[in-house]
């Protein structure tokens, strides 16, 4: 007397990725609205099926984006956390857009904005 289930299909609903932000001048920031002064912190992507919209890709493959904050501007209202520095209250300045691509969870791709290729997990 027991159950038993099968799985026949599966899809991809989001990508959980844990970002470390890059600390040196100049270089992109990419800020937690959650805790913008740690170190690391995760962010969930929600991920689209893309099969049947690329017509040179075949197959099952999904999509999502993540938008990358150049930089951040303080807004007049707001300042700094004066126990860490930390700013309170401020808007992006400058935005760029991570693309996210999973044929599975085992192939998860990494596209810059122009679409050049970054890395794959």
């Amino acid at each position: 007397g027991g159950v038993t289930a099968y799985q026949t299909d599966w899809g991809v609903v989001g990508a959980k990725i844990t970002v470390t932000p890059k600390s040196q001048a100049g270089s992109p920031d990419v800020a937690s609205p959650a805790s913008p002064s740690s170190s690391q912190f995760s962010v969930t992507i929600p991920m689209a099926s893309l099969e049947g919209r690329l017509p040179s890709v075949q197959g099952r493959i999904w999509g999502g984006a993540l938008p990358i904050i150049n930089s951040l501007v303080t807004l007049p209202d707001g300042g700094t956390d004066d126990s860490n520095g930390a700013v309170t209250s401020a808007e992006p300045q400058s935005t760029s857009i991570v693309t996210v691509v999973a044929r599975d969870l085992q192939n998860v791709a990494l596209y810059d904005s122009s679409g050049s290729f970054l890395g794959i997990r």
